[in-house]
């Protein structure tokens, strides 16, 4: 699959041995004949299960801190106004919150202004392994590994469409520990790309219920829906990770 900027979607491979068909239209509430799963205590259509449960996670109707919240924080830490002082907490807060900040020894904390630099220098336009791979690079200058998850997550609340690389969403996909970045890239979005007209239908459906225009409007860079999405996906996959 040809590769795609962080901020620019490219459509996805069509399933293989044939076309996909359409999924039912769905509307809050009225899934049709879709094929109704549960995901994360979410019930509907694969695709509006999966979305809605991100959006939950998004508005702050299912965690304690909204990832709205999170990400308007983090993207201050962009701003080259803000001053390290502040910049560097909220980097660490970010962290904290997507469950890696643990994997960060407080004994370097110290260089964490070192990554508020280096995610600065970043061309965000650049392509999501290239932008992933950086960045780990760097965690493992300042902190002594690479942490290829963590990178993923940073980038993709920056509201990049960067898959975030974990164990549930590789197990979802059926990979091993081992694989690169590129790898689980790769079977991301090969994955996502079958049910992309699902969560077409599902972002038509729900996403403007649920995050209005002024919200994302707020964020500073409007988010598209194809990082929605591409989260939605994201909850697909750990779920099915769960049962492996």
């Amino acid at each position: 699959m040809p590769k795609q900027r962080a901020g620019i979607p490219s459509t996805p491979p069509s399933k293989r041995g044939g076309k996909r068909s359409a999924p039912a239209a769905v509307t809050p509430g009225n899934e049709g004949d879709a094929k109704k799963v549960k995901v994360d205590g979410v019930v509907g259509s694969e695709e509006v299960a999966a979305l809605r449960s991100y959006l939950l996670r998004f508005t702050g109707v299912s965690h304690k801190v909204s990832d709205s919240t999170l990400l308007s924080d983090l993207r201050t830490v962009l701003d080259p106004s803000t001053p390290m002082s502040e910049a560097t907490p909220r980097l660490i807060a970010f962290l904290s919150s997507y469950g890696v900040a643990r994997t960060f020894p407080k004994s370097h904390h110290s260089n964490f202004p070192k990554v508020v630099v280096h995610v600065r220098s970043l061309d965000l336009a650049d392509l999501p392994v290239n932008l992933v791979e950086s960045l780990a690079e760097c965690f493992k200058v300042c902190f002594g590994r690479r942490n290829v998850c963590a990178a993923s997550k940073l980038l993709n609340m920056l509201g990049l469409q960067v898959p975030i690389y974990d164990s549930l969403a590789r197990a979802g996909l059926g990979l091993g520990a081992d694989v690169t970045y590129a790898e689980f890239y790769d079977a991301f979005m090969e994955s996502y790309g079958r049910s992309r007209e699902g969560y077409k239908v599902a972002a038509k459906g729900i996403l403007g219920d649920l995050v209005g225009d002024e919200v994302r409007e707020r964020l500073g860079r409007g988010l598209p829906d194809e990082w929605f999405m591409m989260r939605g996906h994201d909850s697909m996959l750990w779920e099915a990770g769960k049962k492996k």
